[in-house]
C-alpha cells in the first residue's frame, strides 16, 4: 500500500461503516442477555453506587464492542506491521537482540488449553501439551504503546509475548488495541497501527530499560497469573545483565498490585506508570509470555516464600472461598454449602477483605480450598501440597486445573445447578468429595 493511499485513510470511517452491524449485535446479545446484565448490573450499582454502573456499561458499549469486534480488527487487517509470535520472536531476538533461556526440568507435566468444556470427558477433552519453555530477550531500541504494554521492535513490528502467549495472540491483540484506542487519541492510534514506521517516534519519553507489567485486564488473576510471573524473566535478566529494569505499571495501579510487588522485593524505585502514548525505550526486556510454565508458577511461590520467611507450610488451613460480593457465580445456597463445610472444619473467607500477605500466607497454609471458579483461586499458585475442589456450573473451565497441574496440587471439580448467573450446590454431592478426599 502507498503512502498516499495510507494518508487517505481515516480508520474512523469503520465506525459509520460498522454502525448498523454493530447495532444489530447489540440488540440481539442484549435480548440474550438483559437478565444476567440488569442483575449484575444492581448487584454493582448495590457495591459501588451509580457511578461505577455507568462507567462499567459505557466500557463494555464502547471499548469492548465498537473498538474491540469492529475497529481494532479492522485496523489491523490492513496495517502492514509484522507480528512476532512466540516462536518467530524468538528467532529474531537470536538475530537482533540477545536472548536467554530458563532452565528447565527433562520432565514436564502436560497441561490443556485455557479453555471451557462441557462434556463427560471433563478436561480430558482438552487438548493437552508440553508447557513452552520460557526465555527472556532484550530488545534494543524498541517503542511501547504504554496504555495496554504494547511492545514494538525498532522496525516497526507488533511484540506478542508483550501481551499474549502465542495461542490467543491475534485475541489479544485486538483487545491491545482497543484498550490504546479508548485510552489514547483514537484517530492518532488508528493513522500509526496503519503505518508501519521503521524509525522510533519522536514521541514520548526515553527511558533506558523497562519491562511492562501492565495486564490486559485489570484483576487480581492476571495480574497475579500473567504479569507477577514475568518476574522470574526479569530476576534472569538482570543476573545476566548486571541491569535493573523499570517496570511498567498502570496508571493509578490498585493496591493489590504495588503490595504484591513490594512483598517480592520489588519496591517503589523500580516502578513507572503509563501516563505518554508511547515510550520510547533502549532496551525493552521481553520475557516469553508466562502460559504459564512450572517453573514461573514455583518461581512466584518460592520467591514469596523467601520473602515472608515462610520455611515450611503448616498445611493446617481448610478453606471455602466465597464469592458473596461478586456479581455473579455466587453460591445460592451458600449458607447449607457452609453448614457442611464447617463439619471438615472449614472457614468461609471473602479474600477482597484480606491483603495480599495475608492471601499469600493463607494459601501457603492450605490443606484443602473450596470455592467456586473466580480470580480468588489464583492464590493456589501459593500452595503445597494442597487439594483444591472447583464449583462450577454448566461449562468447565480449564484456568485452576491447569496451575494445579504444574504445582502438583491434587485437583477436582463439582458440578453443581445454574440458578441464574449463581450456582446450587448439592451438599450431599459435596460431602461425599470431600470424605474421598480426606480419606485418600
Amino acid at each position: 500500500m502507498s503512502t498516499k493511499n495510507l494518508e487517505s485513510i481515516d480508520p474512523w470511517t469503520t465506525i459509520s461503516e460498522t454502525a448498523r452491524a454493530w447495532a444489530y449485535w447489540y440488540i440481539l446479545a442484549a435480548s440474550n442477555t438483559m437478565t444476567e446484565l440488569s442483575t449484575r448490573a444492581y448487584r454493582k450499582y448495590q457495591q459501588n453506587g451509580l457511578q461505577s454502573v455507568l462507567l462499567n456499561g459505557w466500557d463494555i458499549a464502547y471499548r469492548k464492542s465498537l473498538l474491540k469486534r469492529f475497529v481494532a480488527p479492522t485496523l489491523l487487517s490492513r496495517t502492514s506491521r509484522p507480528v512476532l509470535d512466540t516462536n518467530s520472536f524468538a528467532v529474531w531476538a537470536d538475530q537482533h537482540g540477545r536472548r536467554w533461556d530458563v532452565p528447565t526440568e527433562a520432565v514436564r507435566p502436560e497441561i490443556p488449553t485455557k479453555d471451557v468444556t462441557d462434556t463427560q470427558d471433563g478436561f480430558d477433552s482438552l487438548e493437552h501439551r508440553e508447557p513452552p519453555e520460557p526465555f527472556v530477550c532484550d530488545v534494543p531500541n524498541a517503542q511501547l504503546w504504554a496504555a495496554a504494554g504494547l511492545g514494538l521492535t525498532g522496525d516497526g513490528s507488533f511484540i506478542g509475548d508483550t501481551i499474549s502467549f502465542q495461542w490467543n495472540l491475534e485475541n489479544r491483540l485486538q483487545t491491545a488495541l482497543s484498550v490504546v484506542l479508548h485510552e489514547s487519541n483514537p484517530i492518532q492510534t488508528g493513522r500509526r497501527t496503519l503505518t508501519r514506521n521503521g524509525t522510533r517516534s519522536r514521541d514520548g519519553p526515553t527511558v533506558d530499560s523497562v519491562c511492562t507489567l501492565v495486564p490486559l485486564w485489570d484483576n487480581y488473576y492476571h495480574w497475579t497469573a500473567e504479569s507477577l510471573t514475568k518476574l522470574m524473566g526479569v530476576s534472569l535478566y538482570e543476573r545476566e545483565t548486571d541491569r535493573s529494569p523499570k517496570l511498567l505499571l498502570p496508571t493509578d495501579p490498585p493496591s493489590w498490585m504495588t503490595e504484591s510487588l513490594e512483598l517480592l522485593g520489588f519496591g517503589p524505585r523500580r516502578w513507572i506508570q503509563t501516563g505518554a502514548d508511547t515510550m520510547q525505550v533502549d532496551h525493552l526486556v521481553v520475557p516469553s509470555f508466562p502460559d504459564p510454565s512450572p517453573e514461573e508458577c514455583q518461581w512466584l511461590r518460592q520467591r514469596a516464600y523467601d520473602q515472608l520467611g515462610i520455611d515450611t507450610p503448616g498445611n493446617d488451613e481448610r478453606i471455602y472461598v466465597s464469592r458473596s460480593n461478586a456479581t455473579r457465580r455466587r453460591i445460592a445456597n451458600e449458607a447449607d454449602v457452609m453448614s457442611t463445610l464447617e463439619q471438615f472444619g472449614f472457614t468461609s473467607y471473602e479474600l477482597e477483605a484480606l491483603t495480599v500477605k495475608e492471601q499469600i500466607e493463607l494459601f501457603a497454609n492450605a490443606d484443602i480450598v473450596v470455592g467456586p471458579h473466580g480470580a480468588g483461586l489464583i492464590n493456589t499458585i501459593y500452595s503445597s501440597d494442597t487439594t483444591v475442589v472447583e464449583l462450577f456450573g454448566d461449562w468447565l473451565k480449564s484456568t485452576f486445573y491447569r496451575i494445579a497441574r504444574l504445582q502438583g496440587l491434587e485437583y477436582g471439580y463439582l458440578q453443581c445447578e445454574s440458578r441464574g448467573i449463581d450456582l446450587h450446590v448439592d451438599t450431599a454431592e459435596l460431602e461425599r468429595k470431600l470424605e474421598r478426599r480426606i480419606e485418600a
